[in-house]
């Protein structure tokens, strides 16, 4: 956000000893006051009271964002000490061979380091940096595990759990043109929730996120990620319900036995539909 020279010199004023104590927590890295400065207004929300805005950026995270953007060697080598640990937790827990450390850490500095402005400069400042590298290196690695696969794997359980009730054996039989209407139903849904709503189906479905991680990425607690992750269950399970009666004009008791009897075999895609 651009400011008046009044403001900006207000701002200035406010965050000297910020930043000094971020340079001291990163060990005297030397940045340009003017970078910081204006990383900062950049991240100034509109109609927010200068110190409660300041309050809630985190300053030291800024700071090395904007040393890392001057390419210092001294300034990429502080920030992949703190926050690449990460890879390394990412790559233990899915049991990766150990050559992938090196490819998602490749891979992760091309992503957050080049270009002009490098988009680290964006990422900064909410205090979630630890968790944007967690989340990051957990989807390049599940994307590299899968690169030998024919297709994503089909997790019809999860289609299960998420449309809810008992299968009848009765109803296996289901038409391939009903499979196919749900499958379409439930990729529509998926399409229509809202931006956080598919963020957050994604790291849990996709991502392999607990609550706990997802609440780390939005700087929420762990209750609030489990009531989104709920609503947001509850959200598509409705809408494919919705999207069906609608498309094929039956009955409630008709529209729940075909979904019950799709379940299953939907050969659904959840990276591709939640990537889209």
């Amino acid at each position: 956000m651009a400011l008046a020279d009044g403001a900006q010199r207000g701002v200035r004023e406010s965050v000297a000893a910020l930043v000094a104590r971020a340079a001291g927590e990163w060990l005297g890295l030397a940045v340009a006051d003017d970078a910081v400065l204006a990383a900062i207004e950049d991240k100034l929300p509109a109609g927010v009271a200068l110190d409660e805005a300041l309050a809630r950026l985190d300053i030291a995270e800024i700071y090395i964002a904007c040393a890392c953007a001057t390419g210092a060697n001294e300034a990429l080598a502080a920030f992949e000490a703190r926050y690449f640990p990460e890879i390394d937790r990412v790559v233990a827990r899915m049991r990766l061979p150990a050559t992938a450390r090196d490819e998602l850490r490749q891979e992760l500095r091309h992503k957050l380091f080049l270009g002009s402005p490098p988009p680290i400069l964006k990422y900064a400042g909410a205090g979630t940096l630890g968790a944007l590298i967690r989340v990051a290196s957990t989807r390049a690695a599940i994307s590299a595990a899968r690169k030998d696969r024919p297709r994503d794997d089909v997790d019809d359980e999860t289609v299960a759990e998420i449309l809810g009730g008992s299968v009848d054996p009765k109803l296996e039989a289901v038409t391939r043109e009903c499979r196919s209407a749900v499958k379409t139903a439930f990729e529509d849904a998926v399409r229509e929730l809202e931006s956080r709503e598919r963020n957050v189906l994604r790291m849990h479905l996709v991502d392999h996120l607990t609550v706990d991680e997802i609440g780390n990425v939005y700087g929420v607690n762990r209750a609030t990620a489990a009531r989104w992750l709920v609503r947001v269950r509850e959200t598509l399970a409705a809408e494919v319900r919705r999207l069906l009666a609608d498309r094929l004009k039956v009955e409630a008791e008709e529209l729940e036995s075909i979904v019950r009897a799709a379940r299953s075999g939907l050969e659904l895609s959840f990276s591709r539909v939640l990537a889209s």
